[in-house]
């Protein structure tokens, strides 16, 4: 059968279609896929996924799958404060993380590369690709697993990590909150969209008592922990763009006005490593990778059922940063590429104790195979991503967009 990319976008998104779900979702997910190459490349890990296995290249030693992220590229490196206080810098969406190819990681990364930074041309990606899988390969062979600091790290990592040290709950939650003590509510915006149906809020509610029972962090001297304040809808990311996601205000510590925490909701799908999986068994298995793969994870996590589907449960932190291409010059993807390769490295280490094993000797060809599937892929990338800047239309209407209200 011949590849059909508009097509499989087509039946990928079918399943956010009617069911509650607001088409404008949809309609931003195409903005943000339309708008270039990387956009499209990060949108779309279900094509990467089913590429792969027509077309990837895995030039590490044969052996046993493990957890891998899946969805990975530069956006998905950020800064965030760990459960223990610390700043880290180290992969922060693990969506559709299951058990596969670690080179699958580390050929979407390279990709990424390339995509993220196409006026500068080809010669400048292969140095950075170069560069991330000699320090993966470094990484991926020390025995040291523990999360990626600031110290000995360049500059672009410890601005990030910075930006997230300075973040102040009482200003971020400013942009997002409004109200005085007793009627704190969200901010009615693009991102959030208040929820007003009682039977939803009910259980949304009841939802995260049942989290909050079962998870030991909570805010300090708040006797109204777990109540929740107000519910929104988020509306966020790109290829998440879809799927039910909620914000909850939630009390903070001391119980204060401008003290309070976010707790994001996110609806949890099958992975597209594996389309058939289940997507309750996908929320628990994200949540178990999180805490296997990231150097510290973070608190605030777990999962939760709403109207028997299955959600991850994280915070939304006023302490965190993520990579964003359009903000990145050329010297901060050079810095770059190291420090994500370091991160891959010892994320990989931790899922599978025989890594090293699998890359002995394997040095030049992981190289060289990583970089070649990189220029492929990104051609791929390129061609399937002009194709649905000229189809857009057509896809639209696959997908029934034409109506500006939510479909039942």
């Amino acid at each position: 059968m011949a590849r059909d990319p508009l097509g499989a976008i087509v039946d990928f998104n079918r399943a956010f279609v009617g069911g509650g779900r607001d088409p404008a979702w949809l309609r931003g997910k195409l903005d943000r896929l339309c708008a270039s190459p990387f956009g499209f490349l990060r949108g779309t890990f279900h094509l990467f996924a089913a590429d792969w296995r027509a077309m990837g290249d895995d030039p590490f030693a044969p052996g046993a799958d493990s957890p891998i992220v899946g969805d990975l590229h530069l956006e998905n490196f950020g800064a965030y404060r760990a459960a223990d206080g610390r700043f880290v810098f180290d992969v922060n969406d693990f969506d559709e993380s299951a058990n596969g190819p670690p080179a699958l990681d580390l050929a979407r990364v390279a990709t990424s590369f390339l995509l993220a930074d196409e006026k500068r041309g080809d010669a400048r990606a292969l140095e950075r690709i170069a560069a991330f899988v000699a320090a993966y390969l470094g990484a991926a062979r020390d025995r040291e697993c523990g999360p990626v600091e600031g110290k000995g790290m360049p500059p672009a990592v410890k601005q990030l990590i910075g930006e997230a040290e300075d973040g102040s709950r009482a200003a971020w939650l400013a942009r997002r909150v409004e109200g005085a003590a007793g009627a704190r509510r969200f901010v009615d915006n693009v991102k959030y969209q208040p929820v007003d149906e009682p039977g939803l809020r009910a259980e949304l509610s009841a939802a995260i008592v049942a989290f909050a029972a079962a998870t030991r962090e909570r805010p300090a001297d708040c006797a109204a922990w777990p109540s929740v304040i107000d519910v929104a809808t988020r509306v966020a990311g790109t290829g998440s763009l879809g799927r039910f996601r909620y914000a909850l205000l939630m009390p903070g510590k001391g119980c204060a006005a401008g003290k309070e925490l976010v707790l994001e909701l996110k609806e949890a799908r099958p992975s597209a490593l594996e389309p058939l999986g289940d997507a309750s068994a996908q929320a628990d298995r994200v949540i178990a990778n999180v805490r296997t793969l990231q150097g510290e994870p973070p608190a605030y996590l777990g999962r939760a059922t709403v109207g028997g589907m299955p959600f991850t449960v994280r915070e939304l932190q006023p302490t965190e940063a993520k990579l964003e291409v359009a903000r990145l010059r050329g010297r901060d993807l050079d810095e770059l590429c190291g420090a994500c390769g370091v991160v891959l490295g010892r994320l990989h280490r931790r899922g599978s104790a025989t890594l090293p094993t699998r890359l002995a000797g394997r040095d030049r060809a992981v190289g060289r195979r990583i970089a070649a599937f990189a220029l492929r892929y990104a051609e791929v990338v390129a061609e399937d991503h002009a194709a649905l800047v000229a189809g857009r239309a057509e896809v639209e209407r696959a997908l029934a967009l034409s109506t500006t209200t939510p479909q039942q």
